[in-house]
C-alpha cells in the first residue's frame, strides 16, 4: 500500500479486498477505475497490481477499435488495465459488463470456411484517466472507484526506486495473501455470513470481500461500510454522467410530484435542458429526441435515481393512457449505511433504499429515525440555514465535519452521505463556524 498514492484508510481496506480477491477464481470481480489529475501515479498504480497477479510484458494496454482484437485481448489477459482513457464508447461499455460478469464470445475462424472460434471467459479489468471516463449506468454499477491526488514533488519517487521495492516484498507479499486466502477458505467452508439488506450488484465479490476483511483482521462489516460509501460515488458518478437524470433531478425537486405523459414530460424536460443545463437539445447527440426514446432511457436511469430518492412510476389511467409518475420522497441520505460493532455486537438495519412500504426491524430504529429527523431540519426545514449552506459553498468553500477534523466535504450531499457513513446513529450538525455565521450562540454542546 506504501508504493500505491493512496493515503486514506477506508480506500486502502477497500483495495486490500480487491487484491486478494483477484486471485479468486470463478467469480466476477468489479472493475477498478481510477481518474486523478495527471502526476497522481495513475498508470503506476495500475501496473504494480497487474505485475503482482497477472504478471505480463504489456502493463497496460489502450482500446482497439476492432471488436474481435479487443475480444482477443481480454482472452489473452487474466487482468486487462487500459491506460489513459478519456471516454468508452456505448460498444466497448457493454463488452466490459459482459467480460466481467462471464460471457461467451465467437468470431470466424477463416474468412475460407464456416468454422468458428469460441471465447468463454470471466476477466478483471480496469482502467485510468485524468477524468472519468464510463459514463452508462450498468457500467459504473460494476465498478470501484478511486480518485488520486497529484503526487508533491517532495514525495515523487523515481520508477526505478518503486519497482526495486516491489520485486523486493512481492514474496512476501504474495506469501500474505496466501496466508489469507488459506483462512478466507476455511472461513467460508465453516460460517455464513449473513446480508440481512440484501447483495449489491457485484454480490460474490462483496461476500468474499467482507470474509478477507474480517481474515486480515478488520472489524464485522467495515468492508462493507466502506464498499457501501463507494457504491454512493458510483450512483453519485452515474447520474451527474447523464443529462436526462440530471433534468429530471432539477424537475423534481422543485415541485416534488408530478404525473403525465411521456409526451408532456418530454416538453417540460426539453425546457430545463435548455435553461438549466445550457443544451442544445437539436445537436446533443445525448439528449433524447422523442417520448419513445425518453421512454427507454428511463428504464435506464431510474434505479440510480431512486437511491436518491426520486421514484419513477408506470400506469395506465381510467382511458388506458400510459402515465408516468415522478415522485419525490423526502431523506437526506439514499446511501445504505451498514456498520457492526464487533465489541458491542449491535447492528443498525435502516430501512430498505425508499421502499416506503418496508417496516424497520432493527431495535435501534428510533435513534437512525432521531438522526433523520435532526438531519432533515438542517437540510431542507430551515430555509435560512440552508440559504446560507448553499451561498457558503457557492464561494468555493466547503463544509467540515464536526467530529472528522480532517474531512472536507464539497456538497451538502457528500457532508450527509459522510455523516451516515461514519457515524451512523448519531445527531448531524453543521460546523461550529456555520453556526457562528447564523448569529446564533451555541447552546451547551456546540451542535444545540
Amino acid at each position: 500500500m506504501d508504493l500505491l498514492n493512496i493515503h486514506e484508510e477506508d480506500t486502502r481496506l477497500l483495495l486490500k479486498c480487491y487484491i486478494i480477491s483477484l486471485f479468486i477464481p470463478g467469480i466476477a470481480k468489479p472493475i477498478l477505475m481510477i481518474h486523478g489529475e495527471q502526476g497522481s501515479a495513475k498508470t503506476t498504480f495500475q501496473e504494480l497490481i497487474k505485475m503482482l497477479v497477472d504478471p505480463s510484458i504489456l502493463k497496460t494496454l489502450s482500446f482497439s477499435k476492432d471488436f474481435n482484437v479487443l475480444i482477443q485481448i481480454l482472452s489473452h489477459n487474466y487482468i486487462t488495465y487500459f491506460d489513459n482513457i478519456s471516454s468508452i464508447p456505448d460498444w466497448i461499455s457493454d463488452l466490459f459488463c459482459r467480460a466481467v460478469t462471464g460471457s461467451a464470445f465467437s468470431k470466424r475462424q477463416l474468412y475460407t470456411d464456416d468454422d468458428d472460434i469460441i471465447y468463454d471467459f470471466k476477466r478483471s479489468i480496469g482502467f485510468n484517466g485524468i477524468n472519468l471516463g464510463a459514463s452508462k449506468a450498468d457500467l459504473l454499477d460494476r465498478e470501484i472507484l478511486i480518485q488520486l491526488e497529484r503526487i508533491p514533488k517532495e514525495k515523487r519517487k523515481k520508477l526505478e526506486e518503486i519497482w526495486d521495492e516491489f520485486d523486493q516484498n512481492k514474496p512476501k507479499l504474495l506469501g500474505y495473501i496466501f496466508d489469507i486466502l488459506v483462512e478466507v477458505l476455511r472461513f467460508k467452508k465453516e460460517y455464513e455470513i449473513q446480508f440481512p439488506q440484501g447483495y449489491n450488484r457485484m454480490a460474490d465479490f462483496e461476500e468474499y470481500a467482507e470474509i478477507i476483511s474480517r481474515c486480515m483482521g478488520y472489524p464485522e462489516g467495515q468492508f462493507l461500510r466502506v464498499y457501501q460509501y463507494n457504491i454512493g460515488l458510483q450512483i453519485d458518478e452515474a447520474i451527474e454522467a447523464s443529462p436526462l437524470s440530471a433534468a429530471i433531478r432539477i424537475f423534481i425537486m422543485e415541485i416534488k410530484e408530478w404525473q403525465g405523459t411521456t409526451t408532456q414530460l418530454l416538453d417540460e424536460l426539453n425546457g430545463i435542458a435548455e435553461n438549466d443545463l445550457k443544451i442544445n437539445i437539436t445537436n446533443n447527440s445525448s439528449w433524447v429526441k422523442s417520448a419513445n426514446q425518453l421512454s427507454r432511457r428511463i428504464n435506464e436511469i431510474k434505479t440510480n435515481l431512486r437511491e436518491k430518492g426520486i421514484i419513477i412510476e408506470r400506469f395506465k389511467d381510467k382511458d388506458s393512457k400510459r402515465i408516468i409518475k415522478i415522485r419525490m420522497i423526502p431523506t437526506v441520505s439514499s446511501y445504505r449505511p451498514e456498520t457492526e460493532n464487533q465489541q458491542q455486537n449491535e447492528k443498525l438495519i435502516t430501512a430498505d433504499r425508499f421502499d416506503d412500504t418496508h417496516q424497520v426491524s432493527s431495535y435501534k430504529y428510533s435513534t437512525i429515525k432521531e438522526q433523520k429527523n435532526n438531519s432533515e431540519r438542517y437540510d431542507d426545514r430551515d430555509d435560512s440555514l440552508h440559504i446560507k449552506v448553499s451561498e457558503h459553498l457557492a464561494k468555493g468553500k466547503t463544509l467540515k465535519c464536526y467530529r472528522c477534523k480532517d474531512i472536507e466535504c464539497p456538497s451538502l450531499e457528500t457532508y450527509n452521505r459522510h455523516c451516515f457513513s461514519r457515524h451512523p446513529g448519531e445527531p448531524m450538525y453543521p460546523e461550529l463556524s456555520l453556526i457562528k455565521m447564523m448569529g446564533l450562540e451555541p447552546k451547551g454542546n456546540p451542535w444545540e
